[in-house]
């Protein structure tokens, strides 16, 4: 466990590199938090998942880095239609906390996942992330 922590405390000092679910460089890959789009995308039977993140939340970097910016993560989402969506709770963004304490929390990490057609039960991950986890609650293993 302390490795882990000190690779989170650690992650400033490596060398950025662009992550692959890059809001600004693909927006079809990666939405922004919108409550309207996420009802539409519910209303439409897709999967969604639900990145409730800021800047200045070490752990959110960490999950991103080692457990939802993965290869194997990246193919899952895009080969079961899952829809990422980024909540940036970075500047406390009323709407995004207003769906945090929908699910009586306070602040991020948080992470959600509406498995197709059921936009009224989704899955609350943990906050610490590991890739397996997200796999297999998105069942992408079994």
């Amino acid at each position: 466990m302390a490795d882990v922590l000190a690779a989170a405390v650690d992650a400033h000092a490596l060398p950025r590199r662009a992550p692959a679910l890059d809001l600004e460089a693909d927006e079809a890959v990666l939405r922004a938090f919108l409550g309207d789009a996420l009802q539409r995308l519910l209303a439409e039977g897709k999967p969604v998942f639900v990145d409730f993140t800021a800047d200045w939340c070490i752990t959110c970097k960490f999950n991103m880095r080692t457990a939802i910016d993965t290869k194997a993560v990246r193919a899952a989402f895009e080969k079961l239609g899952i829809v990422p969506m980024l909540a940036d709770w970075t500047n406390s963004n009323p709407e995004i906390t207003k769906k945090l304490a929908q699910f009586d929390r306070v602040g991020v990490p948080f992470y959600l996942f509406y498995p197709a057609g059921k936009a009224n039960d989704p899955v609350i991950l943990p906050e610490l992330l590991t890739e397996q986890i997200l796999l297999r609650a998105i069942g992408a293993q079994p």
